[in-house]
């Protein structure tokens, strides 16, 4: 079956703006926004702030998400389109959990002002709470909630993916259920609580442990973007639920519905590796696509490609041109070794004076060799040198 470049920027698309966090615009320029201040969300290459917009934008200097290009991308955009998935699944965890606790303290708290301890089960008012509390459904109290709030308070931490380089395997992890959460709040987190909201937390998730949110590899070429987005829509998927208790609405379908179309969107929109859409004038006579040069001297005849970052042109092996463009393009260079990774986006359009090369496409579309992506840490960390965290003030937090 034939896929368009729209299809895979609508699913991209539809991955993003699930939780509720960003949207995108469904017209060419697809910049991705605020869900709660519609301002486009930036990130910042170096130099400049630049606008992100979804693989197949036409937009003009912006940054290009296109998480099919696998260990190829810039280490800004892998971080930010990985990181801000991880916030948002930490979000959504959050106010599912925030949900049922709020409920059954309140319910306990009616029910003490009775004074009804002797009572064996808790009457809670919404019915869609009480499978998610169990047996701890009494021990439920506001400052529990409290508790749970101060543990989860950072959505960048709290609950993340991270791809297994050993196993293959991208895994769900919680700072609810490390040991060393205990030990930095055990003077804001009563010891009885712990027991009760780990357990509230697997409920919620529709797991007897974490161990079993896991993903194995299916597209060895794709590792990362294919296991994370497959584990990311299904504890998405699971949070759905709970979540209709806060009058939150996730829907999945349309993204679940193509997953199975993972390989062959890979296949179309790999070679895609450019950093930034950047339109330049032409500064020689020459035309800047390699066709035949003008008849006369002077600037060449306009054309809407001219000089343009055409996203959806793959390059195409052969002879050399017989113009000076042979290359439209010059490949980013290679990262290499641990310093700090220079973010030097590919420049698709320009002109090159002089000699056509002596090797047609040595890299295609600016691959970056040497670029490896460190698939032993979290998704939220950079590949080579630390770098600080995405601002995401311009992608706004719904949650609580």
């Amino acid at each position: 079956m034939e896929f368009s470049d729209n299809d895979i920027s609508e699913f991209l698309s539809d991955l993003i703006e699930l939780g509720g966090v960003n949207t995108v615009d469904r017209d060419s320029g697809k910049i991705i926004r605020s869900a709660l201040s519609h301002e486009p969300c930036t990130i910042n290459n170096g130099t400049t702030n630049t606008n992100l917009a979804v693989y197949g934008s036409t937009a003009k200097n912006v940054t290009i998400v296109n998480p099919f290009a696998d260990g190829e991308l810039s280490n800004e955009q892998s971080l930010w389109f990985y990181s801000t998935r991880n916030t948002i699944l930490s979000g959504l965890l959050a106010k599912a959990v925030v949900t049922v606790l709020t409920i059954a303290a309140t319910a306990n708290e009616g029910e003490s002002k009775k004074k009804k301890k002797d009572q064996a089960e808790v009457d809670i008012t919404d019915t869609r709470a009480s499978k998610f509390l169990g047996k701890f459904a009494l021990l439920v109290d506001n400052k529990m909630v409290e508790e749970f709030k101060t543990v989860s308070s950072d959505l960048t931490d709290f609950a993340k993916i991270y791809y297994n380089k050993s196993k293959r395997r991208a895994e769900f992890r919680c700072t609810l259920f490390n040991e060393s959460t205990k030990t930095i709040y055990k003077n804001k987190v009563r010891v009885g609580s712990w027991e009760p909201l780990q357990n509230i937390v697997l409920k919620v998730l529709q797991v007897e442990d974490l161990g079993e949110l896991v993903t194995e590899v299916k597209i060895l070429d794709m590792p990362t973007f294919d296991t994370m987005c497959r584990l990311y829509v299904d504890i998405v998927d699971r949070l759905a639920k709970p979540l209709t208790i806060a009058e939150m609405i996730v829907d999945t379908t349309s993204v679940k519905a193509r997953l199975d179309k993972l390989e062959p969107f890979y296949a179309k929109a790999k070679w895609c590796v450019s950093s930034t859409n950047v339109i330049n004038k032409p500064t020689t006579s020459a035309a800047p696509w390699g066709g035949p040069a003008p008849a006369t001297a002077g600037p060449a005849p306009a054309s809407p490609n001219a000089g343009f970052n055409r996203p959806f042109a793959a390059p195409v092996a052969g002879p050399a041109p017989a113009t000076p463009n042979a290359m439209p393009f010059t490949p980013a260079p290679a990262f290499g070794g641990y310093g700090p990774a220079p973010f030097a986006p590919m420049n698709m359009g320009m002109p090159v004076a002089g000699p056509a090369p002596a090797v047609p496409n040595p890299v295609p579309f600016g691959m970056n060799q040497g670029y490896n992506q460190n698939y032993g840490q979290c998704f939220t960390q950079p590949m080579m040198a630390p770098q600080p965290q995405p601002d995401f003030n311009n992608s706004g937090n719904p949650f609580y």
